[in-house]
C-alpha cells in the first residue's frame, strides 16, 4: 500500500542511553563553542565547491547554504551543548529541522566524520590561535623592548637561588625577556607551516580530488594531504601547536613568578598597576596580585594538558581518536595562552619598577664578588680556584666581622707568586663600593636593543593583517551570502 513503505533506520536502532549521552556525548558537546563556526563554514565550503563542479543539484546547494548561514547567524544565541554530540552530529540535526530530507541527504557529501574532527578543523582552529598568538607575542615584545630602553643603564640585582649573584641593570633583564620571546615568533610561523594541508582523499576519481582541491583553497590552505591517515589519522596537527603554546605559557608562567616575588614588600622592586591586580574580601589594605597567580597556574595546566594529550593519543591503534571527546579543554587552554599573553604585556607596559629600592638591592649581600673574582683571573692572572676559594674565605671573615685575611699573603702562600693586588679596591669591588667598568656595559646593552628593537618591528609587521585563516572563513561566508541572493 502507497506510504507504508519501511524506511531503513541504520546499523543502530533505537535512542541514546542516558547513561552514553553523558558520558560521551556531553564532553564532546563542549568543544562545540570552539569548533561550530569552523564546522557551518567549511560546509559551506564544500557546498560552494560541490555546486560550482556539479557535484550535487544546484537548489540542494542553494538550500543548504542559505540554512548554513542562517545557522552561523544564530550562533552567538544558540545552546551549542544541544544535542548532546560532537558538533558534526549537532550541526546535522539543527539543518535538518531546516531543509527537506533530500536536501539534507547531500550535506556530507565526500566527507565524514573523523575528517571533520581530526582534520581541516583542528588545523584552522589552530591556525587561526597561532596567528592571533603572533600578533601577541609581537605585542609582548615590544611592550618590553621599550621599557628596557630607558633602564639600560639602571641598576638591578642579579638573582640566582634567589641569591644575590652580581649586579645587572632592569634593561638586561627585560632585553633577556624580549629574546626569550622573540624565539617565539620563528616556532609559531613554523608550526604554521606544518599545519597549512587540507582535507585529504586517496585514489583516482577525479571528482573527489578536485573537490578537495577547490575546498583546500578555499579554507585558506595552499596544499592538501594525499593519504588518509596523514589526513585523519595524524595526531600532530593538536600536539604540535599546543607544544608551542605551552612553551609560551610557561615562559610566561616563568615572568610571572618574578614578577610576583618582586611585588612583595620583603623586595618591593615592582609595583602593578590597579587595574592589573585585586583586592582582598578580608584585608582592606591588600593588593593582590591575582592575573599573575592565574597566568603561573595557567602555565601549569598548559604543562599537564600537553602530557595529557600525548598520552591519551598513544592509548589506541593509531587510527584511534581517544583525546578527541576532550578536546574542549585542549581549545580552551590554547585560547587562554593567547589572552595571558596579551595580559602580561600590559603589566610590564603599565607596571613601575622602583628604580631606587633595585639599585639599593643590587649592591647587598656580596653582590660584586663575582665582578672582584674576574678582576683577580682576568686583570692579575690568579688561578680561577685559587681566587675563588680565597675570595670566599674574605666575604666569610666579612660577614660574621673576622679579621680579614691578607689577600697578597694567602695568594703567596697557594701559588708561591707575589701578586701586585690592593686588597681594598677588591673589596671595595665586593662590598660594591665601587662598580668596575667592565661590570655593566651598557654600550653592548644598546646594540642588543636595537637589534631586538628591529625584531620586534619584524614581528608586528608578520602579523599585522588579520591572518590567512581569518580572511579565508570571511570570504567564505561573503561567498555563501552572495551565493544564496
Amino acid at each position: 500500500m502507497a506510504g507504508t513503505e519501511k524506511v531503513a533506520q541504520g546499523r543502530l536502532a533505537g535512542a541514546k542511553a542516558q547513561s552514553y549521552l553523558r558520558a560521551v556525548n556531553e564532553p564532546e558537546a563542549r568543544a562545540s563553542q570552539f569548533t561550530a563556526r569552523l564546522m557551518l563554514t567549511t560546509d559551506l565550503a564544500y557546498l560552494l565547491s560541490s555546486a560550482e563542479m556539479n557535484l550535487m543539484p544546484r537548489d540542494c546547494a542553494r538550500h543548504l547554504t542559505a540554512a548554513v548561514v542562517g545557522l552561523i547567524d544564530e550562533l552567538p544565541s544558540r545552546d551549542l551543548s544541544r544535542p548532546p554530540g560532537d558538533i558534526v552530529a549537532q550541526r546535522e540535526q539543527w539543518i535538518s529541522q531546516r531543509v527537506s530530507k533530500t536536501d539534507a541527504a547531500w550535506l556530507h557529501l565526500g566527507r565524514n566524520r573523523g575528517e571533520s574532527l581530526r582534520n581541516y578543523i583542528p588545523r584552522l582552529f589552530f591556525r587561526g590561535v597561532l596567528h592571533d598568538q603572533g600578533r601577541q607575542i609581537a605585542n609582548l615584545v615590544r611592550r618590553v623592548v621599550d621599557r628596557a630602553g630607558p633602564l639600560l643603564g639602571a641598576l638591578a640585582p642579579n638573582y640566582h637561588h634567589l641569591q644575590h649573584s652580581g649586579l645587572a641593570t632592569i634593561g638586561e633583564y627585560l632585553l633577556s625577556w624580549a629574546v626569550t620571546f622573540e624565539r617565539h615568533v620563528q616556532r609559531l610561523t613554523q608550526v604554521d607551516g606544518r599545519l597549512d594541508y587540507g582535507p585529504s582523499t586517496f585514489g583516482s576519481r577525479q571528482q573527489t580530488n578536485q573537490l578537495f582541491d577547490a575546498v583546500s583553497a578555499r579554507l585558506g590552505f595552499t596544499g592538501r594531504a594525499r593519504l588518509r591517515r596523514d589526513g585523519i589519522w595524524v595526531q600532530d596537527q593538536f600536539s604540535e601547536p599546543f607544544f608551542a603554546l605551552a612553551l609560551i605559557a610557561v615562559d610566561l608562567a616563568r615572568l610571572a613568578q618574578d614578577l610576583r616575588v618582586w611585588v612583595s614588600p620583603e623586595f618591593s622592586l615592582f609595583d602593578l598597576a590597579d587595574e592589573h591586580a585585586g583586592g582582598s574580601s578580608a584585608l582592606p589594605h591588600a593588593k593582590v596580585p591575582f592575573g599573575l597567580q592565574e597566568v603561573i597556574g595557567a602555565g601549569v595546566m598548559a604543562s599537564t594538558r600537553l602530557a595529557g594529550e600525548m598520552a591519551a593519543s598513544c592509548a589506541g591503534p593509531s587510527e584511534g581518536s581517544e583525546p578527541i571527546y576532550s578536546s574542549s579543554t585542549l581549545y580552551q587552554s590554547a585560547l587562554d595562552v593567547v589572552a595571558n599573553t596579551a595580559y602580561i604585556a600590559d603589566v610590564i607596559d603599565k607596571g613601575t619598577f622602583d628604580t631606587e629600592e633595585m639599585k639599593r638591592k643590587a649592591l647587598l649581600d656580596y653582590a660584586g664578588t663575582s665582578e672582584a673574582h674576574d678582576r683577580l683571573v682576568y686583570d692579575h692572572g690568579v688561578p680561577f680556584r685559587i681566587g675563588h676559594r680565597i675570595l670566599g674565605a674574605m666575604v666569610r671573615a666579612h660577614h660574621y666581622g673576622e679579621p680579614p685575611p691578607d689577600l697578597k699573603a694567602l695568594l703567596h702562600a697557594e701559588t708561591g707568586r707575589h701578586f701586585d693586588v690592593d686588597q681594598q679596591e677588591v673589596m671595595d669591588i665586593v662590598l660594591g663600593r665601587t662598580i668596575w667598568p667592565t661590570t655593566i656595559d651598557v654600550g653592548g646593552l644598546r646594540k642588543i636593543w636595537k637589534e631586538l628593537d628591529n625584531k620586534a618591528r619584524a614581528a608586528e609587521s608578520a602579523f599585522a593583517d588579520e591572518g590567512i585563516v581569518h580572511r579565508a572563513l570571511d570570504d567564505v561566508l561573503r561567498d555563501a551570502r552572495s551565493f544564496c541572493a
